[in-house]
């Protein structure tokens, strides 16, 4: 039998993960990312490998199942941005300037410095 403070990760969980399915949603049906910071969505996405990692450490099941299931959404949210910006930005040769794609600003960096440095 689950305990009441398992069923309550349980909802928690079911709440997490379907809180990023209506922006998805929205950016299929509109075919437009603009307003979706792509900085939040990074951090975002970090911040759930992390819960992970810590859910998993802990064998809290809860946290390792919303971690997983909101990651995939935010993961489809950052790829339908970048995928809508290189359909928007693409050169008429079909031909896409990588440098200027991927030319990252320091602060990009520095979510993942931080993440790298904790766990070695």
């Amino acid at each position: 039998m689950i305990d009441s403070i398992e069923m309550l990760g349980l909802f928690a969980t079911a709440l997490s993960s379907i809180a990023s399915i209506p922006q998805v949603y929205r950016i299929l049906k509109t075919r437009n990312a603009d307003s979706v910071s792509t900085e939040t969505y990074l951090i975002l996405t970090l911040s759930y490998i992390a819960w992970g990692v810590y859910g998993y450490q802990t064998g809290a099941v809860s946290l390792v199942l919303a971690s997983c299931i909101t990651l995939i959404t935010s993961a489809m949210i950052l790829g339908l941005k970048l995928k809508l910006w290189i359909e928007r930005n693409q050169p008429e040769m079909m031909k896409i300037r990588m440098h200027r794609m991927f030319a990252l600003r320091w602060y990009y960096h520095l979510p993942v410095w931080i993440l790298v440095t904790t766990l070695f």
